[in-house]
């Protein structure tokens, strides 16, 4: 797979095993893996967010793909995230969206945490999704650039769907 100066963007359900997935292909593919968390801790005020998103992706050699995980949440950050790829010569060509049941999120959460319940948090966590992620997916299945992929399951099975999907073009909904 040639994936010369490509942009990978990895979305969906919360506890949905992004951040796992992406590293993984990052290492894949010998990409560069940029973890929204990373750079939020990092920075005093949030609003600099797509400016030093845009500063690390500008760093990467121009040959190595980029795999960003966690860098879009909402409507304005497809646009945002377009703007910045363009002025640093990049194209996104795909965005995973990585889809769990609830239950398995709250499961996941629960052995991730080490706690008994975490469903009042978890459940807000859905809420936002619902509210904020689910439109800029929309936005992007408009361009034709989402792959849907099955979450559930071990992390290889996972991996191998995510590795078919990029095999093939992005769905067509």
């Amino acid at each position: 797979m040639d994936t010369e100066g490509e942009v990978y963007v990895f979305m969906g359900s919360p506890e949905g095993g992004k951040t796992t997935q992406a590293r993984r292909l990052g290492e894949k593919i010998g990409g560069v893996w940029i973890w929204n968390e990373d750079i939020m801790s990092q920075l005093e005020d949030p609003d600099l967010l797509w400016e030093v998103l845009e500063a690390a992706m500008s760093q990467v050699s121009p040959a190595q793909p980029i795999v960003l995980d966690g860098v879009v949440t909402n409507e304005a950050d497809v646009g945002d995230l377009m703007f910045a790829l363009s002025r640093i010569g990049r194209r996104l060509v795909r965005v995973i969206c990585l889809h769990i049941y609830e239950t398995e999120s709250l499961q996941r959460n629960r052995l991730r945490l080490g706690r008994p319940s975490v469903a009042a948090a978890q459940v807000a966590r859905w809420k936002l999704y619902r509210m904020y992620a689910l439109p800029a997916l929309d936005m992007f299945r408009q361009l034709k650039m989402v792959s849907d992929i099955e979450g559930n399951g071990p992390e290889d099975e996972v991996e191998m769907r995510i590795t078919a999907a990029l095999a093939s073009p992005p769905d067509q909904l």
